[in-house]
């Protein structure tokens, strides 16, 4: 479900300032390294909402969607932000969302009354090829690494799995932008330089 200007304002105006710190982004865009990173710098927890669904579901959020599909993988996220909100509300917090979490309101008004989005936007291409780097395709045609939103649509070749999941990632770039207090763009600087940078953005 899309993102307007105005879900952003009512979520903006409740959100408790110098609490969590919620990054958000596409899968790949460094989120998870960033975070680590980060709540270590700060002497805070890091949480990992992928992780939380993993010990909620028993298997990964991919093989989650793969197995049970949409619905089942947004609800598994929910109760995972349910989780999270319950045991850290209040709390200094770095939390690492997962890429398609815009696509699911419901946890993010949960995570709104945490603290604040910083958006980690790493170039397309950037993105693109370190997902990439883990997938292949059997003489079969299976798949193996493909987001499960990717295969979901049964591209024929990696020409057009690229395609798809440009499309869609770009699509959510532009909802995390409409959404974030915050946006980081990362360089090739070392992950310590980086770190610094982002919590000068804070």
């Amino acid at each position: 479900m899309p993102w307007t200007f105005a879900t952003k304002v009512v979520y903006t105006d409740n959100m408790k300032i110098d609490a969590a710190i919620i990054l958000v982004g596409v899968k790949h865009s460094g989120k998870t390294t960033l975070g680590k990173n980060l709540a270590d710098k700060l002497g805070i927890p890091f949480i990992d909402v992928d992780f939380v669904m993993t010990q909620i579901a028993g298997i990964s959020p991919r093989d989650l969607y793969l197995m049970k599909g949409a619905v089942a993988f947004m609800q598994t996220e929910y109760m995972a932000c349910q989780a999270i909100q319950k045991k850290y509300n209040g709390v200094p917090v770095v939390i690492a969302t997962g890429g398609g979490i815009c696509d699911n309101p419901q946890a993010m008004i949960l995570l709104t009354t945490l603290g604040r989005f910083v958006m980690i936007n790493s170039p397309v291409k950037l993105v693109c090829d370190r997902v990439f780097s883990k997938v292949s395709q059997l003489p079969d045609g299976t798949w193996q690494g493909l987001p499960a939103y990717v295969a979901d649509k049964k591209p024929k070749d990696e020409a057009q799995a690229r395609e798809i999941f440009t499309k869609i990632i770009t699509e959510r770039i532009e909802n995390y932008k409409q959404i974030a207090d915050r946006v980081f763009v990362p360089t090739k600087d070392s992950i310590e330089v980086n770190v610094n940078k982002l919590e000068e953005i804070l």
